[in-house]
């Protein structure tokens, strides 16, 4: 019914998002089960604010029925998940490497009929709207496109037993996705790393899963989403390999815009950057491994891409950017990216003004339309260019950029990449040139 269900957290620096859904057709008359599987990462990242306390909150109304989560609901934190040893993912990501140890006990622990001799009584944290988690926002967008368990491009003959060596499954072309297998295995605790070709995309470690089999028949899907070209299994010799397959979720946008010419170098790149939309379009408009971090500088050229291509429902990838980027604006008036997060705190001006600027929020409303979000962000933009000044000579004074308060040494007066890179703009420095070249007009 959801899976992967709610954003990542940060609709503000306390908030928290909320899915809704209608599960009219899941239910039956009579007794009805609802389980869900919860993974709390208990850590900030560049991409997520940590609430501090794990929950499940869950509501269902009408004329008839209201079931809510409170101590009535039953728990159980499931000992077969675990955390690998190193290298762990690097420390922009709030999530970390899966590992997940196989036992009988769970083996249909959402169903009805299941002992409920491992649960306890829930504890009652807090009401809707209630700290740690605060105002809960509506998730602005449907959930993830699915495409169930489904084949590699490359094919194997079923079953096989592994002779050890890294089985590599191709996909079609990078994409998100949580891989799968059926395997029988001969003894418990042998370990089985799954991991993509993007495993250190960015140069760092990103995350990757290990599977510890039991003895028998079983079967697993890892949860944690990864990209890449290619799934690398790395399959211990000896266990009969009964399937492997993969679930790809995107973004559920529809492509709507298009392009095609008589040149076919074109028409590939224009593939291959709808697939780079595509894999930068999840929780935020981010990269997909290394950080899943909204940068404004990236966000501000994905942005033009979507509303080229993509239906109404891409374009609430934008309007929720704008709303973050807005939303986390500090009591100093300083707007800064990446946010949501809970590790970053600085400031990069270059990349806030072009957030605001002709190709940033200026080109939401043009193809849009927009007013009201013009007047909910104009009041916020206009505190922070209050910040800039200009000099004697009509020029912008250069700004390094703000950080949090406590955290003044945690900022990036960025401008490119590179060495010797000019950062502000000195009068006198255009005077002496504008010498030198009437000196060369006398020659």
């Amino acid at each position: 019914m959801v899976f992967e269900g709610q954003l990542k957290r940060g609709p503000t620096p306390t908030d928290t998002y909320y899915d809704e859904v209608d599960i009219t057709s899941y239910l039956k008359q009579g007794e009805n089960t609802i389980s869900a599987l919860v993974w709390y990462w208990g850590r900030d990242g560049y991409c997520h604010k940590n609430s501090g306390t794990a929950g499940f909150l869950f509501e269902a109304q009408n004329s008839q029925v209201s079931w809510v989560s409170d101590k009535s609901w039953k728990n159980h934190t499931c000992d077969a998940f675990g955390v690998t040893g190193d290298p762990k993912p690097n420390y922009r990501l709030p999530e970390y490497n899966i590992q997940y140890t196989s036992k009988a006990k769970y083996d249909g622990w959402m169903l009805p009929a299941y002992s409920e001799t491992y649960f306890s009584p829930s504890v009652e944290v807090a009401n809707a709207g209630g700290a740690p988690w605060n105002k809960l926002w509506k998730r602005p967008f449907p959930q993830w496109k699915n495409s169930g368990i489904v084949d590699y491009t490359n094919t194997l003959t079923y079953p096989f037993v592994s002779n050890g060596t890294v089985i590599e499954m191709v996909l079609p072309v990078n994409y998100t996705i949580t891989p799968y297998l059926q395997i029988e295995a001969p003894t418990a605790g042998v370990t089985i790393d799954i991991r993509t070709d993007n495993y250190k995309g960015g140069s760092e470690y990103n995350v990757r899963t290990e599977y510890v089999t039991r003895a028998g028949v079983q079967e697993f899907e890892t949860f944690g989403y990864m990209n890449g070209h290619k799934v690398q299994y790395s399959i211990p010799a000896g266990i009969k390999v009964l399937k492997l397959g993969y679930r790809r979720t995107s973004f559920p946008t529809e492509h709507i815009g298009l392009f095609q010419s008589d040149d076919a170098f074109l028409n590939t790149l224009w593939q291959k950057s709808l697939n780079t939309m595509d894999l930068n379009m999840r929780d935020a408009i981010q990269d997909p491994d290394r950080e899943r971090a909204q940068w404004w500088g990236d966000a501000v050229i994905i942005m033009g891409q979507i509303f080229y291509t993509c239906d109404s429902i891409g374009v609430k990838a934008i309007k929720k950017a704008m709303s973050n980027l807005l939303e986390w604006q500090r009591e100093d008036a300083s707007i800064y990216s990446p946010v949501p997060a809970g590790t970053w705190h600085g400031e990069l001006p270059q990349q806030t003004l072009a957030s605001i600027g002709k190709f940033g929020f200026w080109n939401y409303y043009r193809y849009t339309g927009d007013k009201t979000f013009v007047d909910y962000a104009y009041p916020k933009i206009a505190r922070y260019m209050d910040l800039w000044k200009l000099n004697a000579q009509g020029l912008v004074v250069h700004r390094p950029g703000a950080a949090e308060k406590g955290k003044e040494n945690l900022f990036w007066d960025w401008t490119d990449w590179g060495s010797n890179i000019d950062m502000p703009l000195r009068c006198k420095d255009i005077l002496r040139t504008q010498q030198n070249m009437n000196d060369n007009d006398k020659y």
